[in-house]
């Protein structure tokens, strides 16, 4: 896990060195800035948004602030009330002409989550409730396809993989994990990724 880390940031960097040469941006009346919302987000408690920059004709920069609050949610675990935040940054890369003419992209960075889980524990006779912090660090690989909309709306749907390794603290007597699947909070290991996200442009 640690050589396939230190391979897809190697990537990243050399793609970011190569953004930074002096190419002109060549917009041809598309957007050069946009914000998006990330609505699967909204089945873990999560509002996801982001907020989508380009550097050069093919390359972007995509930061994705993600807030999570509520209460126990489609039972993806046993919990009482979540609260928690997040950001994923990635390098995105358009080949050819760039955004809005070659739809496909692919995309890369890392991954930072935090969640704070409220829970209920049975000790002697009675419940007791407890809490469980949770930092989660990782790394995503993206391939998407944008999709202009009517009205100026932006749909990119995008799959991928990524890896995700958590550490843990908490006063519970007995620790739960939270680790049951690859979306509950507490997973390490791999993932697939599948999403949609609807952007606006803001320019």
């Amino acid at each position: 896990m640690k050589r396939l880390f230190t391979i897809l940031l190697f990537i990243q960097i050399s793609l970011f060195v190569a953004a930074q040469e002096p190419e002109t941006i060549t917009t041809n009346g598309f957007p050069t800035r946009m914000i998006s919302f990330v609505p699967q987000y909204a089945f873990m408690n999560g509002l996801r948004l982001d907020y989508d920059f380009q550097l050069t004709k093919n390359n972007w920069i995509q930061l994705a602030p993600t807030f999570y609050a509520g209460r126990e949610n489609m039972d993806i675990n046993n919990f009482e009330n979540i609260t928690g935040i997040g950001l994923h940054a990635y390098h995105r890369y358009h080949p050819g002409e760039g955004f809005g003419k070659v739809p496909v992209y692919l995309s890369f960075g890392p991954v930072y989550q935090y969640f704070h889980l409220k829970h209920n524990e049975w000790e002697m006779n009675s419940t007791k409730l407890r809490n469980t912090y949770i930092h989660r660090i990782g790394l995503d690989v993206i391939i998407g396809v944008f999709s202009p909309a009517i009205n100026d709306i932006v749909f990119d749907v995008y799959t991928g993989i990524g890896l995700r390794h958590a550490f843990q603290t908490t006063d519970a007597t007995k620790a739960q994990n939270f680790n049951d699947s690859f979306v509950d909070f507490g997973y390490s290991g791999s993932i697939f990724i599948l999403g949609l996200r609807i952007g606006i442009p803001l320019n």
